[in-house]
This record gives C-alpha cells, sequence and structure tokens, in this order.
C-alpha cells in the first residue's frame, strides 16, 4: 500500500485511529461491564474488520492492477506500431485469485463451476467480472483460464 501515492496515509491514519478507538473501550471495558461500553466495543470491532476486508479487497485490486501492467510492459510492441490494439490478457488464475477478483467465495466459485455448464460458467463469470471477462477451469493445470470474446 506504500507504493500508492495519497492512500498510504489516509488508509493507515484511519486504521490508526480505529485501532486506538479499540484499545481505549477495551480498558474501559476491563474496568467495569458496562453493555454501552460493550455495544460500542462490538460495533468498533465491525467496523474495523469491515475495512481490513476492503482493504484486503483493495490491495487484490492492486495486485491484479500491478499484473496486468507488468503484461502490458512485457509485450510493448515496436517504435513502428506505437499503440497495442489487443486487450491485455491476464495470467492464468488459481481459484483463490480469481474468487477474489469476481467478489466471491472459493466455494460459491467451486459450486458454480460444478454445478453449471462451461458456457453458462463463462457467463456467470463474465457477469460477476468487473472488466467483463469470462473464465474457463482446465483441470489438468488446475487454473482458470481467460476466455476471449467472441
Amino acid at each position: 500500500m506504500g507504493d500508492i501515492p495519497g492512500v498510504e496515509g489516509s488508509v493507515e491514519i484511519r486504521l490508526y485511529e480505529l485501532e486506538e478507538e479499540f484499545w481505549r473501550l477495551k480498558q474501559n471495558t476491563n474496568v467495569g461491564a458496562n453493555p454501552e461500553h460493550e455495544s460500542r466495543l462490538t460495533a468498533l470491532e465491525n467496523k474495523f474488520e469491515t475495512v481490513t476486508n476492503q482493504l484486503a479487497k483493495f490491495e487484490g485490486a492492486l495486485l491484479v492492477m500491478q499484473s496486468s501492467i507488468n503484461a502490458s510492459k512485457s509485450r510493448k510492441s515496436s517504435y513502428s506500431q506505437p499503440y497495442n490494439t489487443q486487450p491485455i490478457k491476464i495470467d492464468p488464475l488459481d481459484e483463490k485469485k480469481l474468487a477474489f477478483r469476481l467478489s466471491t467465495t472459493v466455494s460459491t466459485l467451486t459450486e458454480k463451476r460444478n454445478t453449471l455448464s462451461a458456457k453458462e460458467f463463462e457467463a456467470w463469470t463474465r457477469d460477476k467480472d468487473n472488466v467483463k471477462r469470462g473464465w474457463r477451469y482446465d483441470e489438468k493445470e488446475g487454473l482458470y483460464h481467460e476466455v476471449n470474446a467472441t
């Protein structure tokens, strides 16, 4: 996260503030059982978990973007052809990475792959993918490959 200008400070400061408030509330609840403090502590823990989950999603999206950038750099065309008209091809993904990309769980991804036909699964993944890319599972490799739009 520290490599992204303008983000590192705000996220780290907010996480620090939440952590400080969490520990203050925890100290207060250790002194005596107070239902109001316990309620606030529970709400704070929920907020902290939400921020942590959002941060994990954000980091995953950054990894996907970095992967695309790296793939684009490695496929740069010659000076005679300055613009690459081909869409960026994403490397095959494992279940965890594809589930994250589709904002779902590994168990849901596996269940859909096992219950839908190949075309239905491709359509489902295309619908879930933020840039509308379809995905197909290769059993030999155990990886998901991007499907070219036809």
